[in-house]
């Protein structure tokens, strides 16, 4: 059965980004890539699958997806499946038991754009984001930090994912990409925008980040009137991969 990842419709809720750069994905991604090498971000996040008799969540290792990898700055990279939003699950697939592992302890993004709405990344163009924010947004934001607890990661032999993948891929042949690994934890994000941001600015933007990272959760702000701030806490969320072109081999 073909299964649709419903919180990838919001990804674009800013502009279009085919094919453009997200300077804020890109350098998340080299922070993932140092931090479990091998490893490219999975965007948007995802919850590990759990409590799911019918196999109707995403993320189960041996699932097979249309997702493209875009290059981190300097390394890794990034899937990005929200703007194709298609997965098909393997029938038997259960989670591995997961394995404790490193976390990401409060990585910052001073972002790259000036007050005026320029990109300062070199060879930006006006349709490049910041975690998919369009310049129109993410002018007001100062920095971005990500904490992750409670990091676990999930694998599984490789002739067992072939079994799973080979058995998806019977289905939806067109799939491209196998998740062979993944990696979950506790996702923190925190926003601090430039002082003098409307509470309500800083909702509708911190809502739109949510949207674009698969959050389900209510912004909430923390901050104060010199240093405005909101926070996105979300529990069990699949944030790095493995995925190998499809079938395997």
């Amino acid at each position: 059965m073909l299964r649709y990842l419903l919180p990838a419709v919001a990804l674009c809720t800013a502009v279009s980004t085919a094919h453009a750069r997200d300077f804020g994905l890109e350098r998340f991604a080299d922070i993932v890539s140092q931090t479990y090498p091998g490893y490219s971000v999975f965007a948007p996040f995802i919850e590990a699958p759990s409590n799911d008799p019918l196999h109707f969540q995403s993320g189960y290792l041996g699932s097979v997806w249309r997702a493209t990898r875009e290059k981190g700055r300097t390394q890794g990279g990034t899937y990005s499946h929200g703007d194709m939003g298609f997965y098909c699950n393997p029938n038997q697939a259960v989670m591995p038991t997961p394995r404790n592992t490193l976390r990401v302890q409060d990585w910052r993004y001073k972002t790259e754009i000036t007050l005026t709405g320029e990109f300062t990344v070199s060879g930006a163009r006006p349709e490049d984001t910041i975690f998919k924010l369009s310049a129109i947004d993410a002018k007001y934001i100062k920095d971005v930090t990500v904490d992750i607890k409670n990091a676990v990661k999930y694998a599984a032999p490789f002739d067992v994912l072939m079994n799973w993948s080979n058995e998806a891929l019977a289905r939806c042949p067109s799939f491209s990409r196998v998740l062979t690994s993944a990696i979950a934890g506790d996702v923190t994000v925190k926003i601090y925008f430039v002082a003098g941001v409307s509470a309500t600015l800083q909702f509708d933007i911190a809502s739109k980040v949510k949207a674009n990272l698969g959050f389900n959760v209510t912004p909430v702000q923390v901050g104060t009137p010199d240093k405005p701030a909101m926070v996105l806490t979300e529990g069990n969320q699949i944030f790095a991969v493995t995925a190998m072109p499809a079938p395997l081999r």
